[in-house]
């Protein structure tokens, strides 16, 4: 018999070889285009040379250009992943940009354990202030059901994304990124919160004006308080 929370697990994994053939994760990626001119542009660009919108991926969810809750303008869709989808979005409240992530809809049916991942991902989050974390600033569900988490908007590209375009870093600036990775955890552990899927595409390097690393670690989604089972 499998009981308990190693039931659950079963179910998840299951559900991920599900998603691997839904239709959403199969999505044209490989183009993006300017919501304000309508240019089109590859996967690789970030900002519309004409006008430096953030640029963004065809939307299989329809949330570009609307306002969620009265508050949240959806700007662009800037990433999907597995069972979430990031927006870049203006918050007309505070005048300022913010990533407004999503539990993919067609994830979220029949599958309270997903959900309970996502909205676990914002509690442990928000339960961290540290320079090398991302900042939770909301999370809740819309009217129509879609659970989201609200993050400060990160310029920059992970990891791994780094690697791929890089090869292989220095040693001095592996040390300086490992240092910062380090730090987060440190007061992740502190708080008694262990991340358990700590990867390249998990780890943010963000732009800085004077070009230095600066790290922030991201998705806690199946993180981990040490006082449960």
């Amino acid at each position: 018999m499998i009981a308990g929370h190693n039931r659950k697990t079963v179910e998840f994994l299951d559900s991920l070889t599900i998603l691997r053939q839904s239709p959403v994760t199969s999505f044209n990626m490989r183009i993006k285009y300017c919501p304000k001119c309508g240019q089109n542009y590859s996967a690789s660009q970030r900002f519309c040379e004409s006008d430096q919108e953030v640029l963004s991926l065809k939307d299989p969810y329809h949330l570009v250009g609307q306002t969620l809750l009265d508050k949240y303008k959806i700007l662009a869709l800037v990433g999907v992943g597995g069972m979430g989808a990031v927006y870049c979005a203006h918050h007309l409240g505070i005048d300022r940009r913010v990533a407004f992530k999503i539990l993919q809809p067609n994830v979220a049916i029949g599958n309270d354990y997903v959900v309970e991942l996502f909205e676990r991902e914002a509690k442990l989050a928000g339960r961290l202030t540290h320079e090398n974390i991302v900042d939770v600033k909301d999370a809740g569900h819309t009217p129509d059901g879609i659970a989201y988490i609200v993050m400060e908007w990160l310029e920059g590209q992970t990891l791994d994304q780094e690697l791929a375009i890089q090869g292989s870093f220095s040693f001095t600036r592996a040390i300086g990124i490992l240092r910062q990775i380090a730090a987060a955890l440190s007061e992740a552990h502190a708080k008694r919160i262990i991340h358990r899927d700590l990867k390249p595409a998990n780890v943010m390097l963000v732009d800085t004006v004077d070009g230095r690393d600066q790290i922030k670690v991201l998705d806690f989604g199946i993180g981990k308080i040490i006082e449960e089972t």
